[in-house]
């Protein structure tokens, strides 16, 4: 797509919500400095910009300050909406008795991490190296849960696990949280979250608490737990590397989040003139 038929295509489009991991964010999970230019060229145009992730919110927080997003921000794959001062607008926790059951099923397991976010905390059954490769993905570290301590409501579960178990452990999980999300933003990562907690539903929260419709507001994404959002929105970007179903929803695919092609794209969709990148 040319950067004008980009930018008829993109007309009359008043916001735009970024996944982070495998689409704003580069493989190491840094920004490049094109896509800090192109978030910050948004804002300085008046476009409404928010960051869409299954990141715990301090994490999703402390790159919205980079990116200069004031907000609402959407994390833990849609389970919270909140503001960048940290306060919560919409929290879709899971039901109780599902936590538990995951917790009493698989805290003891150690060929699997498990890990609670509730709000802004990060809680873990036990720290290991899986849990410290987390930690420098999303800048904090996790508390350890202790055996007498009250569980916490889960705004969402994740379980780091082998790859090879991802299908078998989706199966099991089934059987018992049924009425949860059950997602996979990566091979060796399980999240699980409430049934009504998912990237669409939150971004329709946050983009009215901005005065805006799903129909104003370019999204990109790249994985499954992206498909709900690439649904609704009124113009779906997905990356190459994204499942088939996601570039079939998509009005445009670009390229790799490591050739600032999203960058470039929303530079000609949005006609930012701020920006210069390198092609």
């Amino acid at each position: 797509m040319t950067g004008n038929e980009a930018g008829v295509a993109a007309s009359g489009l008043r916001g735009a919500a970024f996944d982070l991991d495998g689409t704003l964010l580069r493989s190491d999970h840094t920004l490049s400095p094109a896509a800090i230019e192109v978030c910050r060229a948004l804002r300085a145009k008046g476009i409404w910009l928010t960051l869409v992730s299954a990141r715990p919110p301090e994490s999703v927080r402390r790159i919205a300050e980079v990116v200069r997003s004031a907000g609402p921000l959407i994390a833990l794959n849609g389970a919270v909406v909140f503001s960048a001062d940290r306060q919560i607008i919409h929290c879709r926790s899971l039901p109780s008795q599902i936590s538990r059951e995951i917790l009493a099923r698989y805290r003891s397991r150690t060929d699997i991490s498990l890990n609670v976010y509730s709000a802004f905390d990060w809680f873990v059954a036990r720290a290991d190296a899986r849990i410290g490769a987390e930690a420098a993905i999303v800048g904090f570290q996790p508390s350890v849960m202790t055996e007498d301590a009250p569980f916490p409501a889960a705004d969402k579960i994740l379980l780091i696990i082998d790859p090879r178990e991802q299908d078998r452990l989706r199966a099991e999980l089934a059987e018992y949280a049924g009425d949860a999300n059950v997602s996979a933003s990566k091979p060796s990562y399980l999240e699980i979250t409430h049934r009504d907690a998912e990237k669409g539903k939150a971004l329709s929260i946050a983009a009215a608490s901005a005065g805006l419709s799903l129909r104003d507001i370019l999204a990109a994404g790249d994985g499954e737990n992206d498909i709900p959002m690439l649904s609704v929105c009124g113009f779906p970007v997905a990356m190459a590397h994204s499942p088939e179903i996601a570039k079939k929803i998509a009005k445009v695919v670009v390229g790799s989040n490591d050739d600032d092609s999203l960058a470039r794209f929303v530079q000609d969709a949005f006609a930012l003139t701020a920006a210069s990148y390198s092609r």
